[in-house]
């Protein structure tokens, strides 16, 4: 069933457009408590929830001439509130002290792989993930991340030359982000995909 348009919401969007800041202001206190809610539920931490909101609705005010009144808001905001979630985490993923705020948050597994809690949903989708990795590419991936064998110490026990364990632990990590990025709870498996770096 298609969503059903707000006549007053329309009108505040039509006034938007116009460049109307007392009508965006309202628009913003309709949204962003919700929009907030679900942001944080997702980076966890207050201080990048309220920036990430902040710069979601400048984009909104960026994009006010793009909207369509006769369209559903919620979904329109709300994407955005997604992609920049998305955008987050993968600048997080090239910045190791935002890194390691977000392991501390997300409390990911521990070194060996039988310390990994049964019910920690986040270990159990990167071990998900691990499974679809060839024997010897898994092998590779458990002695390196979980094992905390040195790339010349894995060689030895697997052996096979460095390079080649640099070439499969490469592989893996790509493999597994992968498979995270396509799972339905998307936000969780990016979360988990940053812990790999």
């Amino acid at each position: 069933m298609p969503a059903q348009i707000n006549p007053e919401e329309s009108e505040l969007l039509y006034l938007v457009q116009s460049d109307d800041e007392s009508a965006f202001r309202t628009i913003y206190i309709m949204y962003s408590p919700r929009l907030y809610k679900n942001i944080l539920r997702f980076v966890r931490i207050e201080e990048v929830a309220q920036d990430l909101l902040h710069d979601l609705f400048i984009k909104v005010w960026d994009k006010r001439h793009t909207i369509d009144p006769q369209k559903p808001f919620k979904a329109f905001i709300f994407k955005i509130a997604e992609n920049l979630v998305y955008d987050f985490f993968r600048k997080a993923s090239r910045e190791r002290d935002l890194k390691n705020m977000l392991l501390t948050q997300y409390h990911f597994i521990q070194p060996a792989l039988n310390e990994i809690p049964v019910d920690d949903k986040y270990a159990s989708l990167l071990h998900a993930a691990v499974e679809t990795l060839s024997p010897i590419r898994k092998k590779v991936f458990e002695l390196c991340k979980y094992e905390k064998k040195s790339y010349e110490e894995a060689a030895v026990i697997m052996g096979i030359s460095k390079a080649t364990v640099s070439d499969h632990m490469v592989k893996a990590t790509k493999a597994i982000r992968h498979f995270c990025m396509k799972q339905p709870e998307s936000f969780s498996a990016l979360a988990v995909a940053v812990s790999l770096l």
